[in-house]
């Protein structure tokens, strides 16, 4: 017997009371997914120039330093507001990907389920849980 699949209901995300009197939680996972995404491009980067810089031995060598440091600190802060938001059903966080996925959990096209959220949260303001399959509105 096949068990019905839930009814979509729109979630508010909703952040733990120790930052509650921060920022409100859509700037806070729209931030997030802006990290993500700045992260990747600093690594896709990073790994362009670093034969570069470890190949010249004159002026090259500082591109090292600061791509470091530009991929650190934006890495840092998003797997602190990563492991922050949680999904407000389930209470798993959303942006971490280590789990089994829902059957209802979306993935577009070559992005897997995390890019998927990611995508969604930066164009359309919602998501769909990956975890538990639930529909939430970043308010």
């Amino acid at each position: 017997m096949a068990t019905p699949s839930p009814r979509p209901v729109e979630r508010d995300i909703a952040l733990p009371a120790v930052l509650s009197e921060g920022l409100p939680v859509s700037r806070l996972a729209i931030v997030a997914c802006w990290l993500a995404v700045l992260v990747r491009v600093v690594l896709v980067l990073g790994l362009i120039a670093m034969p570069i810089a470890l190949a010249s031995t004159t002026g090259w060598a500082w591109i090292e330093d600061i791509i470091l440091g530009v991929f650190i600190i934006p890495m840092a802060a998003y797997m602190a507001l990563a492991f922050t938001l949680r999904c407000p059903s389930c209470r798993r966080c959303f942006l971490v990907e280590p789990r089994a996925k829902h059957p209802t959990a979306r993935k577009i096209g070559h992005l897997d389920h995390w890019g998927t959220v990611v995508r969604d949260v930066l164009r359309q303001r919602q998501f769909t849980c990956m975890y538990c399959g639930a529909p939430c509105r970043v308010r």
